[in-house]
């Protein structure tokens, strides 16, 4: 074992490595963003709409292709690859609903290189029409991606604006006329 081995490693030296691991874990854990919409339909035409996932390039400004991996189509266990262009490059994952609770809404997760995705979105009658909500967040899996996320920080804001602009598009489609 040379000098630089973890097993000559003192516990004095590892000890500040240990504590930039948890900050790293706390801040990158902390990528979750809250948005809320609302439109006139109401929660089960509101979910019918928007798991209609082999459609969602037509309807979905930020979705450039869906491709489906599984038999199942719609509600739990649907799986698809989905191709997103972020900064400026086309990004696919493989996404999975993992939670189906019609009308009131479902969860989709996705594991992306060192990093585990997950959006949940409900929807609520609110009196006047549907609220819906969509929470996004990313949790890093890898000491490497929890790093990169208290340096890539600055980027939320690019995510946050995804996430506006897909509710934006569920409004519009859900609201068109003839819908």
């Amino acid at each position: 074992m040379g000098p630089t081995s973890p097993g000559n490693a003192t516990p004095s030296a590892i000890a500040p490595v240990r504590r930039v691991a948890r900050r790293c874990r706390r801040v990158a854990s902390a990528h979750a963003d809250h948005q809320h919409g609302r439109h006139r339909r109401a929660p089960r035409r509101g979910l019918r709409g928007v798991r209609d996932i082999e459609n969602a390039p037509a309807r979905m400004s930020g979705i450039e292709s869906v491709e489906f991996v599984s038999d199942v189509r719609t509600g739990l266990g649907t799986r698809w690859r989905e191709t997103r262009r972020m900064y400026g490059r086309a990004a696919t994952e493989e996404m999975e609903i993992t939670a189906f609770d019609a009308p009131s809404g479902y969860t989709v997760e996705a594991d992306g290189p060192g990093v585990r995705y997950r959006t949940e979105f409900r929807f609520e009658d609110d009196g006047a029409g549907t609220r819906v909500t969509m929470t996004f967040g990313g949790e890093p899996t890898t000491t490497v991606s929890r790093i990169l996320a208290v340096l890539t920080k600055p980027l939320t804001g690019s995510v946050r604006k995804a996430v506006e602009a897909d509710l934006a598009d569920m409004k519009r489609y859900l609201e068109r006329p003839g819908s």
